[in-house]
């Protein structure tokens, strides 16, 4: 009478929304390739992490293509991949032991791919504030020194423990940092 009666299984049950299967697998069923990608790159059409999600597609379906760029933030661009709504996450961002074991956003590792890119910070601006960056100067004509950089980001990581919070600024999107250095900030 309007009970429901669960029996006892072996397996557990899986999420209606979770496909158990290999990333490539899912990824060759579904005939094209998810890529995580700034909004910028997405709408520019060209760029070297747009040319990375063609190339995957060339290897993968024959066809440069067959690739869908999902807009991805600093933000959520973990939960994204962990939540399996994309494939590929392609925003450049940098291989750490914690992400691999486990990245702090999502409580999951993540296997990254063979290093193809190796970059390191740099900072752009008023030459001045350039030069008080790099010399992690804070005082004088530094004093009013701010840095731009987007939420999430191992160069977060780093400047936090260079410069004391007052001199950071944090954005969400690549597109609000470039934002704030055109408006001087």
């Amino acid at each position: 009478q309007g009970e429901v009666v669960l029996e006892k299984t072996i397996q557990p049950s899986l999420s209606p929304t979770f496909d158990p299967r290999p990333i490539l697998e899912v990824v060759q069923t579904r005939g094209h390739v998810r890529c995580g990608l700034w909004n910028a790159t997405i709408h520019s059409g060209a760029g070297f992490h747009l040319d990375l999600c063609r190339s995957v597609a060339a290897v993968l379906f024959g066809d440069p293509d067959r690739f869908e760029g999902i807009p991805a933030t600093g933000n959520d661009r973990w939960q994204l991949l962990h939540d399996r709504k994309i494939d590929l996450l392609a925003l450049g961002d940098s291989y750490t032991i914690e992400r691999e074991v486990r990245e702090a956003s999502t409580g999951s590792g993540f296997t990254f791919s063979s290093v193809y890119n190796y970059d390191g910070m740099v900072y752009i601006g008023y030459q001045t504030f350039v030069l008080c960056a790099e010399k992690q100067r804070r005082y004088d004509e530094c004093s009013s020194l701010s840095i731009c950089v987007i939420e999430g980001s191992s160069h977060i990581d780093f400047l936090t423990t260079a410069f004391p919070s007052r001199f950071i600024i944090a954005a969400s999107t690549l597109e609000d940092q470039t934002e704030m250095l055109l408006d001087g900030l």
